[in-house]
């Protein structure tokens, strides 16, 4: 059994063939690499791009972006850390707050290729949350789970530290103290 030559050869064998086995230039079998790599790195991101999107609305980032989109800039302190909106991991997020609310921003880590898409901040008063309980979380540090809204739009799971660090801490239930009887 006779196979092309293409099978076995890179791609440019391959263009070659299909140009009737004309060897091409230096500088065209370069550019045509380079469009190559080029072409490879624009469909892999976009195909990350869109597989972001599509996990950010399973998540429910963007049912509570409806509601609670940021109107402007973080302003406050911040925070980096791991944390969830909806029910799966968001990852590493920005926590800003300050007297009003918790802005929350996806962090853009890997770069400009993989910026998330369609991912709005939001920015949540501190009365729109409630039921405040330790969460679960591989990180190192403690969990708080809050409900939002009411009816409840959403969760939101975030770093206890970023609770008692800022006007959040009356989310918190009073800590017992060892030793009294309450």
């Amino acid at each position: 059994m006779i196979t092309p030559a293409f099978v076995h050869k890179p791609v440019i064998a391959a263009f070659n063939y299909f140009r009737g086995g004309e060897s091409l230039s230096p500088v065209t079998t370069v550019l045509v690499s380079i469009l190559g790599i080029v072409a490879a790195v624009l469909i892999l991101s976009g195909s990350l791009k869109l597989g972001d999107a599509l996990i950010q609305s399973l998540r429910g980032w963007h049912r509570l972006a409806r509601n609670y989109r940021a109107r402007g800039p973080a302003s406050g302190d911040s925070w980096e850390a791991y944390g969830a909106v909806g029910s799966l991991w968001s990852g590493f997020l920005t926590f800003t707050a300050n007297d009003g609310g918790l802005f929350i921003t996806r962090s853009n880590l890997i770069g400009p290729f993989i910026k998330p898409m369609f991912t709005r901040s939001l920015y949540i008063p501190w009365e729109e949350m409630h039921g405040a309980r330790p969460g679960r979380s591989p990180a190192a540090y403690q969990m708080v789970s809050l409900d939002i809204g009411v009816p409840v739009a959403g969760r939101l799971l975030l770093p206890r530290f970023v609770l008692e660090q800022s006007a959040g801490k009356v989310l918190l239930p009073p800590a017992s103290v060892e030793g009294t009887n309450t």
